[in-house]
């Protein structure tokens, strides 16, 4: 990935001006330095996009996962719980110490391991920013290494988040069907407001959306309702796309194009030779299915075992006191 692609993790559109000038800012002080050979400076811009994405991703979690939420802020003093509790923007939580604050994602998944990776950026943008008498990352490589290795950061984090980002779909279809019992008559101010500005969602969080199954909504008695209103976000979604694809001189599409298989073979063009494609699949549970349709050598041979990968020996042997089994197949 190149450093321009941690904009599209960052959100959509911001619910004030001031927000999306800071981030504009933040981004142009990153080029400017960078094509300036000034590399600190732009390491400590871009250190401080990583940290908004955090932000955000965490404000997510407040707004949909409420009570795991206030769980969290049990070792927090008595005004920081109230300060985040209370907060109207992502960026109030910059009161809590950053590598304290990252801790936060453990609600969506992310382990002490992954934490403690993610908090090491912290310390690199320190080192950088404090008045130590030495220059830091003054070398094109090695700051190109650490933002690569912060957008892989961000891209795990989003794929953790994902299952908020359904609940939050989930939550604004069943609140917001019914056009008298709502903020906004019309379908496309509600999604901009409710759902995107109040949820900061990104363009991932949007594609994300994009493939999720509204037919399993289908026993609600408002299903027909939910569903249009679904409809309207992924036609509007489709005009996005329509824009990315006009300028590379592709077909325009329609919204009823747009379904998983669409996504995914969107993802093969954008990301050739940067996704983890394997991970992708699996999580979307179109592994066998496309290697199937697409992979002429594991194609043939392919087995729904494939999903899961061997465990070691080693991991299965260092478990003393209880069998540790084998992935099914191996």
């Amino acid at each position: 990935m190149a450093a321009i692609d941690i904009l599209i993790y960052l959100p959509n559109s911001y619910k004030t001006r001031d927000e999306q000038e800071y981030i504009n800012f933040l981004w142009e002080s990153y080029e400017s330095n960078y094509n300036n050979g000034k590399y600190p400076f732009a390491f400590i811009a871009f250190h401080m996009l990583y940290m908004s994405f955090v932000y955000f991703e965490v404000w997510q979690i407040k707004m949909n996962r409420r009570l795991d939420f206030e769980k969290s802020l049990i070792a927090f003093s008595k005004d920081n719980e109230k300060m985040m509790l209370d907060a109207t923007t992502p960026f109030a939580f910059v009161e809590i110490g950053e590598s304290n604050f990252i801790r936060f994602l453990k609600l969506i998944g992310c382990d002490n391991a992954k934490i403690g990776s993610y908090c090491t950026s912290v310390k690199a943008r320190n080192d950088a920013a404090h008045s130590n008498g030495r220059i830091f990352f003054n070398d094109v490589n090695i700051v190109d290494r650490k933002v690569d290795e912060i957008l892989r950061f961000v891209d795990e984090i989003q794929t953790h988040s994902q299952p908020i980002i359904n609940e939050s779909l989930v939550t604004f279809l069943q609140e917001s069907h019914d056009p008298d019992n709502r903020e906004y008559i019309d379908d496309t101010d509600q999604i901009r407001e409710i759902l995107i500005h109040s949820n900061y969602l990104s363009q991932k969080d949007i594609e994300h959306l994009l493939t999720f199954d509204i037919t399993q909504l289908n026993a609600d008695p408002n299903y027909a309702a939910m569903q249009q209103l679904f409809e309207t976000l992924t036609a509007e979604y489709a005009v996005a796309i329509n824009t990315l694809r006009t300028r590379a001189h592709a077909p325009l599409v329609t919204p009823a194009q747009i379904d998983l298989d669409f996504i995914l073979d969107e993802r093969s063009r954008e990301l050739f030779s940067e996704e983890e494609r394997r991970y992708t699949l699996v999580r979307t549970g179109k592994l066998v299915e496309r290697v199937k349709l697409h992979n002429v050598i594991s194609g043939p041979v392919i087995t729904d075992r494939d999903k899961l990968l061997p465990i070691p020996q080693n991991v299965i042997d260092a478990n003393l006191s209880k069998v540790f089994p084998q992935n099914p197949g191996y």
